[in-house]
């Protein structure tokens, strides 16, 4: 390496002064031509930096990659040391320890070190100690040098070249160009011990520098005979290089004045472009609007069926509802205490106010009811989803609760936190039904500071009620979880979801001053969290002590076209004492009050044929104005409370189904008012 850089130098020398001299005035070298001598000059300096570069290259990549070559030959023969060693040991223990080495042990490394051409053996034990070496001075050394314990404990190879008068990585002076080389020695996957094996170098890197030093010589001879051929051919291509230049003058100019003219027109047919995109860009703009608009004309005409539908159907469901739990009461109150059949129907009633409740809150979606808000009790909503859930889910999903009773209420509609739990219990099950997995719920009461409620609108510090729903199925992609609180988005089937089921989770969370948050990965699952504010005890009203029904004997008129409806309401209020005249016609009615004006109280339905509630109520006013009326209906999109106390003129409203307890405090509330 050092000659080739002894040779590189020599030639820099020999060219230096001529690229240094001046360029020739024309009044000096007359008829010498400036560019050819410059030309010659660049020539010259050209091929120079091509010898240099053909130097360094040999210098700093021919001459390294040799040496890795002679690394990489050496390590493998060490490794070949390292493996003849392992098997010439008795390893006991899965280490190599002083026990280890056989009777004829160094006989064997005497005839490894002729075979191998080796200077030095060490073998080390896991931990470093010395228990084997050529050089006796070294056994019971122990090596705590960090390449052992980082590198060759953990079975790689770790290796050094060391220059003649230099020191090894143990810190000894050698004599000669050697490389040292740790090799662990592995054996059943484990590392039991470390071979170190010295090799004399010192006439491998001679014979490399020699072979390099004949590049050289060889080198540069070539590069002066190219370099005088170059010269000689650039001399006689002078007046060829003349015309060259003159041609390459002018088409310069010509390409000077060519680039000129494309640049204007490109400029041209930029603004044109930058135009059309632009138009484009707008009617893409204009075609996704109109289709949004679309979009949402559709949805609207999709709530607004939907709207129609439940209004459609409430009235009938209503009275039907009316009518099962009317005769389920009648039915438990003739059975005696403690009569299994008391249970069972108990369990009916409570499934048909279920539904009663349910019936509200497909009216409150469709924007035609009011929401109805008390404190609830979580828990006991949470109980009721997992009774319906074990029933429907799979066997491969398993149900496990954590759920804290005594954890406070929350106010809002009980039916919209059973819709809460149900919806994000369903959504969890929906996501492991191919593979099964565990639904998890949890219910406990936390405390949120100012930094937990910081960016939630509505939210303030305080105690929460804090609903866990987690599933271990899909996950969803971070697309997807960015999105799934917007109405109509789903990722399932058209006919397995419509994608309002979440966004009405989280506007019923919202509209109870909470906050839901999401976790998921895909393939590791989902966990909603869902926070609720819990009230304080002053919000529990005082409940009614049970006793027995407040009756009468006054004289009543019912008007309701259902004679199912109208037989139980007879019965229950004649229960209770009162004289009632039962009538499923309208007209009927009306004849029977204008022949009887003097009844207390008229109880009538509003949707009845031939004559409606509120015509029959304007028709009685006009006979006797100050009978009290109560107005019962299942549902009408005509009239409301508020609307039918002002312009009826009613004492009272009613929404069926009704119970028999609403109806006879309802009738003993508006008789005692006009007794007043």
């Amino acid at each position: 390496m050092h000659g080739t850089m002894h040779a590189s130098s020599r030639a820099i020398t020999l060219w230096i002064d001529f690229l240094c001299l001046p360029s020739p005035s024309l009044d000096l070298y007359k008829g010498v031509d400036v560019y050819k001598f410059d030309f010659l000059k660049g020539i010259i300096f050209a091929s120079i930096v091509a010898v240099l570069t053909l130097s360094a290259y040999t210098v700093f990549y021919l001459y390294p990659s040799f040496e890795k070559l002679l690394r990489k030959n050496i390590t493998t023969d060490a490794e070949r040391v390292a493996v003849h060693l392992g098997h010439m040991l008795n390893i006991a223990n899965d280490q190599i320890d002083s026990q280890s080495l056989p009777d004829d042990f160094k006989h064997q490394i005497e005839i490894m070190l002729d075979d191998f051409e080796l200077m030095k053996v060490k073998l080390f034990s896991p931990e470093g100690l010395i228990v084997f070496s050529t050089d006796k001075e070294d056994v019971g050394e122990v090596n705590e040098k960090p390449y052992f314990r980082e590198i060759v404990s953990r079975g790689k190879i770790y290796s050094k070249i060391v220059r003649k008068d230099s020191m090894t990585l143990e810190g000894q002076k050698v004599t000669t160009d050697v490389m040292e080389i740790y090799v662990p020695i592995i054996l059943g996957g484990k590392f039991t011990g470390a071979a170190e094996v010295y090799y004399d170098i010192t006439e491998n890197l001679l014979l490399l520098k020699r072979q390099f030093q004949r590049f050289n010589y060889t080198l540069y001879p070539i590069s002066l005979c190219l370099l005088l051929g170059i010269i000689f051919a650039s001399m006689k291509a002078e007046k060829s290089i003349s015309r060259l230049k003159k041609m390459d003058e002018k088409l310069q100019q010509a390409h000077d004045q060519l680039e000129q003219k494309v640049l204007e027109r490109t400029g041209e047919l930029s603004n044109a472009y930058l135009n059309l995109q632009r138009e484009i860009d707008e009617h893409k703009q204009t075609i996704k609007e109109k289709s949004g608009l679309q979009n949402q004309l559709i949805q609207a005409q999709k709530m607004e069926a939907i709207g129609t539908l439940a209004g459609g159907i409430a009235h009938d469901f209503n009275n039907i509802l009316s009518a099962i739990l009317g005769y389920s009461d009648l039915v438990i109150r003739e059975l005696p205490p403690g009569d299994q059949k008391r249970q069972d129907l108990g369990q009916v009633i409570k499934a048909g106010l279920r539904a009663k409740e349910l019936v509200k809150q497909i009216l409150t979606f469709s924007r035609q009811s009011d929401q109805e808000k008390c404190p609830v009790m979580v828990h006991l909503i949470i109980k009721e989803v997992l009774k319906l859930l074990r029933a429907s889910i799979p066997a491969t999903i398993e149900i496990r609760q954590d759920i804290y009773p005594d954890c406070g209420a929350v106010f809002a509609d009980p039916t919209q936190i059973h819709q809460v739990i149900m919806n994000l219990s369903t959504n969890a099950v929906h996501a492991m039904e191919e593979k099964g997995g565990i639904l998890q719920m949890i219910l406990q009461e936390v405390e949120l500071g100012a930094d937990d409620c910081a960016g939630e609108p509505g939210m303030f510090p305080g105690r929460y009620a804090k609903l866990t729903v987690s599933d271990t199925g899909c996950g969803m992609y971070e697309a997807v979880l960015e999105r799934i609180f917007e109405p109509y988005f789903t990722t399932k089937d058209v006919d397995k979801g419509t994608g309002l089921g979440l966004s009405m989770v989280h506007g019923i969370v919202r509209s109870c001053s909470g906050m839901i948050q999401v976790e998921s990965e895909r393939g590791k699952g989902s966990v909603f969290n869902v926070f609720l504010p819990v009230i304080s005890q002053g919000f529990f009203m005082e409940e009614e002590e049970e006793g027995d029904l407040p009756g009468g004997n006054e004289k009543l008129l019912l008007v309701d076209d259902e004679k199912e409806i109208s037989a139980l309401i007879k019965r229950n209020m004649e229960e209770l004492g009162y004289k009632v005249t039962a009538m499923v016609d309208s007209l009927k009615a009306l004849d029977e009050f204008r022949a009887h004006p003097d009844y207390d109280l008229v109880i009538t339905d509003l949707a009845m044929p031939h004559l409606s509630g509120d015509a029959l109520i304007q028709e009685i006013r006009k006979i006797n104005p100050g009978t009290p009326i109560i107005l019962c209906t299942g549902y009408s999109e005509r009239i409301s409370s508020e609307s039918a106390r002002k312009k009826l003129g009613i004492n009272d409203f009613l929404v069926k189904p009704v119970t028999r307890e609403e109806l006879a405090k309802t009738v003993r509330k508006v008789l005692d008012r006009k007794s007043e």
